[in-house]
C-alpha cells in the first residue's frame, strides 16, 4: 500500500496502489496520496511527528 511505502522512507513514488509523496518540515509531515481505482481517492494530510525511529537494516 502507498502508506506503507511512505512509512518505509520513500518520499515520492508510484506503485500499483497509487501515487504518493511526503515532505518533512520540522516536526510536521505533509503527505499527499492519490489511490488508483477502484477507490480513486485523493488524500492530503498534515501529521505531527511525535516519535521518529530510524532503523538501519543490514542485508
Amino acid at each position: 500500500m502507498a502508506l506503507k511505502s511512505c512509512a518505509l522512507g520513500a518520499r515520492d513514488g508510484q506503485d500499483q496502489h497509487g501515487v504518493y509523496s511526503w515532505t518533512v518540515a520540522g516536526n510536521m509531515v505533509y503527505a499527499h496520496i492519490t489511490l488508483s481505482s477502484p477507490l480513486s481517492l485523493e488524500l492530503s494530510a498534515t501529521l505531527k511527528v511525535i516519535k521518529v525511529e530510524y532503523r538501519d537494516e543490514v542485508s
